[in-house]
């Protein structure tokens, strides 16, 4: 029998999802182990059926990709549609990601945010946090802005256990991008069950529907990635990453209908930010459908053909 699924509370505090070697964010399939062997991929994906976004870092940029399709739900009703945005940029040096379900809160929350970075004028702010937003420059102090930004605009919401319990209309997700002075590339995940305490990830995130893009990353990661000194090392270059955060968007969305294969793509290097066009994005996902499974994807990975 199916045990009762974890509220997102439980999901957050539950040592199977903070221990092992790196943090992970919500809902990562790998992570739950109660799921593995009892639920059916159709019970999971229903329940937590949901969109997708992918952030891994390479040797020369950080690749954000997403879907376009998002969900609205309200009581017993479900709506999707697709064309949604869900990707921004700020500062020609960071990104930042939401797949929430009742995207709408998520971009009111994203353009609050934007009409600060441009118009910290506007804003009671005391004049070093001005002088510090103008002045930004920094991965990490980007994260503590938004976590601060957020945590402020989601005081009136009250996250208890019940509340979140009843789903995730009132939870939001954030996955953060960057450099920061020094070269370095780093990721974050915000979330509101933790007041957008940041989760901090070199390697890969990935938020929404994860298991498929877990179970890839998991077993590519000695491919994609090495520890030296206990520091995480990129193994592979944007290009390479760019096929495969389209692969796993492809491959999820053949297997949850909360999911497109529609890819929006940017890439975050230290000279800017790239924005790959539609011909670019056509490409890709046809040379990925010519890609059958994990063993040829590893494969290739170990042959540098991907």
């Amino acid at each position: 029998m199916l045990q009762r699924l974890p509220s997102i509370h439980e999901c957050f505090i539950s040592h199977e999802c903070l221990c092992r070697d790196r943090l992970y964010p919500l809902w990562s399939y790998d992570r739950i182990p109660i799921y593995r062997e009892s639920a059916e991929k159709e019970h999971f994906l229903g329940v937590f059926g949901m969109s997708i976004s992918i952030a891994i870092v390479g040797k020369d940029g950080i690749v954000l990709a997403t879907d376009d399709r998002t969900t609205f739900v309200g009581g017993d009703i479900k709506k999707r549609r697709d064309g949604a945005g869900k990707m921004w940029t700020f500062k020609d040096r960071f990104g930042l990601m939401s797949v929430n379900m009742n995207q709408g809160s998520s971009d009111y929350i994203v353009k609050s945010l934007t009409d600060m970075l441009e118009h910290p004028e506007k804003y009671y702010v005391p004049s070093s946090y001005l002088t510090r937003i103008k002045e930004l420059s920094n991965i990490d102090e980007f994260i503590e802005i938004c976590s601060s930004h957020f945590n402020g605009l989601c005081k009136p919401y009250s996250f208890s256990k019940e509340q979140l319990d009843l789903g995730n209309n009132l939870s939001f997700g954030f996955t953060v991008t960057g450099y920061n002075d020094k070269g370095c590339k780093q990721i974050a995940y915000l979330h509101s069950a933790q007041s957008f305490f940041p989760m901090l990830k070199y390697d890969y995130c990935i938020g929404g529907t994860t298991f498929i893009g877990e179970h890839y990353m998991q077993k590519l990661w000695p491919y994609l990635f090495k520890f030296e000194d206990d520091v995480c090392i990129p193994l592979q270059n944007k290009d390479l990453l760019k096929k495969l955060a389209t692969l796993i968007i492809i491959e999820t969305s053949k297997n949850s209908e909360a999911v497109s294969d529609n890819v929006k793509m940017r890439v975050i290097t230290n000279d800017g930010i790239e924005t790959p066009n539609k011909d670019k994005i056509d490409q890709l996902k046809s040379e990925c459908n010519e890609i059958a499974g994990e063993d040829k994807l590893m494969e290739l990975l170990k042959q540098n053909k991907i």
